[in-house]
């Protein structure tokens, strides 16, 4: 085995956080406790999972104010 950077390693842990939100927050939807019409945002479910505003415009391909306008609307 060869070793990891721990920057690497952390981003690796982040992106796996963003993927385990995302499949809870799909088998909410499929069991039908999460109302459909109420679904946040992702770039509200990136938030929380803890990227900042501009990693979730890169991950998304929009710009960044975009991004806060989104996320300060969904206060």
């Amino acid at each position: 085995m060869f070793p990891m950077d721990k920057e690497l390693l952390e981003s690796i842990d982040r992106k796996m956080s963003v993927i385990l939100s995302l499949l809870i927050e799909q088998r909410e939807i499929a069991s039908g406790e999460l109302n459909r019409e109420k679904l946040p945002k992702i770039e509200v479910v990136l938030k929380k999972t803890g990227f900042d505003a501009k990693e979730v415009a890169d991950f998304l391909g929009k710009k960044v104010e975009a991004v806060r306008k989104t996320l300060q609307r969904a206060k």
